[in-house]
Parts: structure tokens; C-alpha cells; sequence
């Protein structure tokens, strides 16, 4: 049976979420963007009151329970 374009896209997802090798997913992400014509964009900059904000909503949401287990996220997206 061929292997169908969302089966590899789930693999790759699936491979992507289960690999600690920072190394080898930073081969991986230079490979796929070299293949797609993309330049590798510089890392995100925000502001230190940004980090700020950003660190107090997540706090915020934890406390208020707004979470999601990781194998929800798992089902979630079929892997």
C-alpha cells in the first residue's frame, strides 16, 4: 500500500514530537527549508515586557486550570 501524504505528514509530527536530539532537528528544519526555498528566519525578539506578559497569562492559566495533558495533545492531532 503507498503511503499517503498525511500518513508521512503525521510521521514527521510524530518524529518531531518524540525526538530530545536538538541537533538532529535542527539538521532536519535547515534541510526542510532549503528544500522549500525558505531562508531560515532569525530567532523570534520580544521585548523584556513582553517575556513578562507572556510568563504571567501562562501562570495565570495554570492556576486557573486552563491546561492540556500531553497525551491529549497526542490525540488531539492523531499521533
Amino acid at each position: 500500500m503507498k503511503e499517503t501524504t498525511i500518513d508521512k505528514q503525521k510521521e514527521l509530527a510524530r518524529f518531531a514530537l518524540t525526538t530530545d536530539n536538538e541537533e538532529v532537528i535542527d539538521k532536519v528544519l535547515r534541510y526542510a527549508r532549503k528544500l522549500m526555498g525558505k531562508k531560515q528566519k532569525l530567532p523570534c525578539q520580544y521585548t523584556i515586557e513582553e517575556v513578562k506578559e507572556g510568563i504571567k497569562k501562562s501562570i495565570d492559566e495554570v492556576a486557573e486550570g486552563k491546561t492540556i495533558s500531553y497525551e491529549d495533545v497526542l490525540k488531539r492531532y492523531g499521533l
